[in-house]
């Protein structure tokens, strides 16, 4: 998507802070919740939430993290948002949602895109399984990654942190891990969004918006905002980019909710992108995890400062000097997204 500069503007040091949910946030973007995130480096998710939590910005825990939502919100009262989906048994996430309630966290994030876990060919090539299944390929991945493997061995077993309570104790990690599999693969309708949100005296945002009917689905049912996402590309193939559907459902939607935006998101322009397009707060969450897996557990830190400058500089080349500015320019044409010609592998 190309954007309009203005020139000859004088923006030396741009405001990147952005309001919503009655707070101010120093970032306009954030952490978008991904699970299992501590097999990439023990103590990822409560070094992410830290990091969040000390620029100002938003942290989705996903409820299929291996830290706990309490672990989290301890270290990141303000930053800490919950991600939850419908389960095989509605009262655990019922009590999950009473957790973060208890917890302090304030904004409650209902996943709406999973009605089925898709065919990932990727998982499956790499052989990555719930539970894992021994391989020579496994062990050779792990004969290759010994510090890996040395701070992996130091820290407890990876296990299902926020399904923990509903486990029987003792279990295995196969176990537990096959437990959540199974407890995950529901279907998250509209109507235990409504069930959510009576039971929820937070903000309440539904994630995977991506078409304008059910934007407006999602208001009239009291979500207090909405992220447009395709969860990140990996779950439904042929769903469209996020940036071509959020103009339309900011149009719906007429301001009554804050339309935010993940997926897709890599680099301070992408975010510039997004805020041009009516997002006030835009969520990534492989740029946050991807530098977690290249530098260790505070690689999403790391992340944060490089997104920061990105954004910095991209708004000094727009020439824009605040984020409200940049929200209430006029909007730029969306370009047409160009027909991939990359051929994928045959294995």
């Amino acid at each position: 998507m190309l954007l309009p500069a203005r020139v000859g503007r004088s923006v030396d040091h741009p405001d990147l802070s952005v309001e919503l949910f009655g707070r101010q946030w120093a970032l306009p973007f954030g952490v978008s919740p991904c699970g299992y995130v501590d097999l990439v480096d023990p103590g990822t998710e409560v070094e992410t939430a830290r990091a969040a939590e000390a620029r100002g910005a938003p942290f989705i825990l996903s409820m299929s993290s291996l830290a706990t939502l309490e672990e989290c919100a301890a270290v990141a009262p303000n930053s800490t948002w919950m991600q939850v989906v419908q389960s095989r048994n509605p009262d655990i996430v019922l009590d999950i949602i009473r957790r973060a309630g208890e917890s302090g966290i304030k904004v409650l994030v209902v996943t709406m895109d999973v009605p089925k876990s898709s065919k990932r060919n990727r998982d499956l090539r790499n052989g990555f399984t719930l539970p894992l299944k021994p391989s020579l390929r496994l062990l050779w991945d792990l004969m290759r990654s010994p510090s890996w493997v040395a701070s992996t061995l130091k820290r407890p077993r990876p296990l299902p942190g926020n399904f923990m309570p509903y486990i029987p104790k003792g279990a295995s990690v196969a176990g537990a891990a096959a437990r959540l599999e199974h407890e995950a693969d529901y279907i998250t309708t509209w109507e235990d969004f409504a069930s959510f949100r009576a039971a929820w005296s937070g903000q309440i945002v539904a994630k995977g918006i991506q078409t304008p009917d059910d934007a407006a689905r999602a208001v009239e049912l009291g979500a207090d905002g909405i992220i447009v996402s395709n969860h990140g590309g990996r779950q439904f193939d042929a769903a469209r980019p996020t940036i071509s559907c959020l103009p339309a459902i900011v149009d719906r939607v007429q301001g009554a909710v804050p339309v935010m935006l993940d997926s897709g998101v890599r680099s301070g322009l992408d975010v510039l992108r997004a805020i041009t397009l009516g997002a006030p707060m835009v969520f990534s969450g492989r740029a946050f995890y991807y530098a977690a897996g290249a530098i260790g557990r505070y690689g999403s830190a790391h992340a944060f400062d490089i997104l920061q400058l990105e954004l910095e500089i991209a708004m000094r080349q727009y020439g824009t000097a605040t984020v409200s500015e940049v929200c209430q320019s006029q909007r730029p044409n969306v370009e047409p997204v160009a027909t991939s010609t990359y051929t994928y592998p045959s294995e």
